[in-house]
């Protein structure tokens, strides 16, 4: 057995198991020598009382509490191993962002799934494949991350790109600058099939490999891929556009995960908090009856409910005057609807009595009762869905 085992089959063994397997001992040790948790000069010796000492350490360094149990699962081999030894972990236990890209992109076009789905379905349960499914909660997710901070994702659909039907052309705003640059460097279209990817759509892909569905093994986390990042994308002719990308501060993870490449200059931060945040207070919005803490943290509270989320995304809310005034990235989206249709109204995703006067003066003009008051048949008149 190896730890790549036990990390693609989820596997549960124990201290008793363990000590049975000289292969696997053997692999724990030079693991856990190469953290300086265990002595290397004792790599090939059995299971000893310093196995269980380098074995308690590491698992206290990742504030786990396995090794108290007597047993090892996937969390402690998969922290061990990417810590230890990264490359043998890429190599191995990468996120086949191929396969991903090939179902998400290439099957059932993202137009018939989504008209073939109902859009209250939950999470846990969408069906097929694609992530595409998930596109209405998704683009709830991203307005709700650009609402706390604006301008933390910026669109790249307007560069010479062709993006997959199913891609959120998305990137941190210095990775888009970047982007541009060795796109015009280049001097060609550069065709994406994969950018930006939401906490829907990653624990989507996440219940896909736990369940050994789709041709997906191994697939991190929400809230630790890459992709969630803003700062990676996926393409096509990665030989090709390579150097281009290179010389504007993109790394290529090369035969790992050969379409992938990271941004990794300048002027960026870690967001992928932010997703998380964003959700929990999505979540909290449309479920006042059931409140999750909004801290930014991904733990079982936040993967219950997101299972649990209508993948057509939440309903639109009632919004009306209130004190304090109704806020948040649902309320830029009925703003920004209303200076499409003419009416002239600031984009502050805050419901105060400009915006109430804006829409009664929509409502007027459309012939709807003139109460300030959003609800089916001005959503409907907006074009709001």
């Amino acid at each position: 057995m190896k730890f790549e085992d036990i990390i693609r089959q989820n596997q549960v063994i124990t201290i008793e198991t363990l000590k049975r397997d000289p292969e696997l001992i053997q692999q724990l040790h030079l693991l856990l020598s190469k953290l300086h948790f265990y002595p290397t000069s004792q790599v090939n010796a059995g299971y000893n009382p310093q196995t269980q000492q380098g074995m308690e350490k590491f698992a206290w360094s990742q504030y786990l509490d396995t090794i108290k149990t007597g047993k090892i699962g996937r969390t402690f081999a998969e922290r061990l191993l990417q810590k230890a030894d990264p490359d043998r972990y890429y190599a191995n236990l990468l996120e086949p962002c191929g396969k991903i890209n090939d179902n998400t992109n290439k099957s059932t076009p993202v137009s018939t799934t989504l008209a073939a789905v109902d859009p209250k379905i939950l999470l846990k349960d969408a069906p097929g494949c694609s992530t595409s499914v998930l596109d209405g909660l998704s683009r709830q997710l991203i307005d709700e991350m650009n609402w706390i901070e604006p301008s933390t994702l910026v669109s790249f659909g307007d560069l010479n790109v062709d993006n997959g039907p199913a891609v959120y052309p998305f990137l941190q705003p210095a990775a888009r600058t970047a982007l541009s640059r060795a796109i015009s460097a280049r001097g060609r279209k550069l065709y994406v099939n994969s950018a930006y990817r939401t906490i829907a759509q990653q624990l989507m892909l996440y219940n896909q490999g736990q369940r050994r569905q789709c041709g997906i093994g191994i697939v991190a986390t929400p809230g630790r891929s890459n992709h969630q990042s803003g700062l990676a994308i996926d393409v096509e002719d990665y030989y090709g556009w390579r150097p281009f990308l290179e010389a504007q501060g993109w790394l290529w993870l090369g035969q790992y995960d050969p379409p992938h490449f990271d941004y990794v200059g300048w002027g960026t931060r870690d967001i992928r908090w932010l997703a998380i945040l964003a959700f929990q207070q999505l979540w909290n919005r449309y479920n006042p009856r059931d409140q999750i803490y909004e801290d930014g943290l991904y733990g079982w509270s936040t993967e219950y409910r997101l299972n649990r989320s209508p993948i057509g995304g939440f309903p639109p809310r009632i919004l009306y005057l209130t004190l304090p005034y109704m806020e948040g990235s649902d309320v830029i989206r009925l703003q920004t609807a209303l200076n499409r249709a003419g009416i002239t109204t600031g984009t502050d995703g805050v419901f105060g009595p400009g915006t109430e006067l804006s829409v009664m003066n929509f409502q007027r003009q459309k012939g709807l009762v003139a109460d300030g008051v959003v609800g089916p048949n001005t959503y409907k008149a907006l074009g709001i869905s």
